[in-house]
């Protein structure tokens, strides 16, 4: 260890990577909930990128009849109806 004030550890690339990753992940975490949110916002990053988002309208549910003609429902199949059980023949009797 150093004794000079303000110098960090040495640190291994894979501490270095996995800082970053976690680093990478919480923000665009954060971003991602931000951008999901049903409410305006506007991101700016660094003066170099903006980003705007309004929420799309909300649509008022269609009537009964609309959704029928939406949603067209698939015709039932009819059910094969069984073959039937040959009877068996008599036996001839014995004498």
């Amino acid at each position: 260890m150093s004794s000079e004030p303000g110098q960090l550890q040495d640190y291994s690339v894979d501490q270095l990577g996995a800082a970053s990753v976690l680093v990478l992940g919480a923000v665009g975490a954060l971003v991602s909930i931000i951008l999901k949110s049903r409410c305006f916002c506007k991101l700016n990053l660094c003066w170099l990128l903006t980003c705007s988002r309004k929420p799309p309208p909300d649509l008022p549910d269609p009537p009964p009849d609309e959704k029928a003609i939406l949603l067209p429902t698939k015709p039932a199949k009819p059910e094969p109806e069984p073959e039937p059980e040959p009877e068996p023949e008599p036996e001839p009797e014995r004498q």
